[in-house]
């Protein structure tokens, strides 16, 4: 399959359209009134604001006129798996590491939370919740990954320590010492991927479920995604070795 057939082949090109992320603000999507009144009271008591909307349908445009600090997703993946959109959301390296909440119906199947998590939300909560709660897991969130994020990370760009790589998301650029490396857009998605969670191992389901969001066909294909990690460390040359293969499990980036 060709890399300019993909879905997230202009994912960098369009966070140069993107506002700065509000770290104080909490995107919403949910349709339940009392939710809403409930959650407006305990998000505005500390200190957050907080943007609406009524279908996950909307979330993509949403994201693209201005990045929130947080999502709250109110969905039953038992009755609409709204599998596209978070597809979407984590292939684009523009939002892959936004945080995320899920709010599933009371009857959500066991599989479909696992589906959930593997496509990268970090938290799953079963309706009807304390609006509380929801905050406080918010305030959880936020302290884990006020600990997780490298300080190397600056604005829109990934640089390894000693800045001998670095890669741009709203340039859509790659730059080794002073070469400018060209990838195709999927090099660049995985690459990125791997550089926004430096020294953790990043399973080859997430990958391939980013990579190939709307094509469940090609998901379990790890001898694809092989393929595409040996092109980017022939074009990573000296630098090769960062790029580690976690055996049976999937990789891990070195900064």
């Amino acid at each position: 399959m060709s890399d300019m057939q993909s879905t997230p082949s202009a994912v960098a090109r369009r966070a140069s359209g993107l506002s700065r992320a509000s770290a104080s603000e909490v995107l919403v999507v949910t349709r339940d009134e009392a939710l809403r009144r409930g959650l407006s009271v305990e998000l505005l008591a500390q200190g957050l604001g907080v943007r609406w909307l009524d279908d996950i349908a909307a979330l993509r445009s949403a994201l693209a006129a201005r990045l929130p600090g947080f999502l709250i997703l109110d969905f039953d993946p038992a009755v609409e798996p709204p599998w596209k959109e978070l597809g979407d959301l984590r292939g684009d390296p523009a939002t892959a590491r936004l945080p995320a909440i899920a709010l599933l119906g009371a009857v959500t199947a066991p599989r479909h939370i696992i589906e959930v998590m593997r496509m990268g939300i970090m938290d799953c909560v079963r309706k009807p919740c304390d609006p509380m709660v929801l905050v406080l897991r918010l305030q959880a969130l936020r302290t884990a990954l006020s600990r997780r994020d490298a300080p190397l990370r600056g604005g829109s760009c990934y640089r390894t320590v000693d800045g001998a790589l670095r890669l741009d998301l709203k340039a859509h650029a790659c730059r080794l010492s002073e070469r400018e490396v060209r990838l195709s857009p999927k090099e660049f998605l995985l690459l990125a991927m791997l550089m926004a969670r430096a020294g953790e191992m990043v399973s080859k389901d997430e990958l391939l479920r980013a990579l190939w969001p709307a094509n469940p066909a090609l998901r379990d294909d790890t001898l694809l995604l092989l393929q595409y990690v040996t092109r980017l460390r022939r074009k990573l040359g000296l630098l090769r070795g960062r790029l580690e293969t976690v055996w049976g499990l999937g990789y891990r980036f070195r900064l």
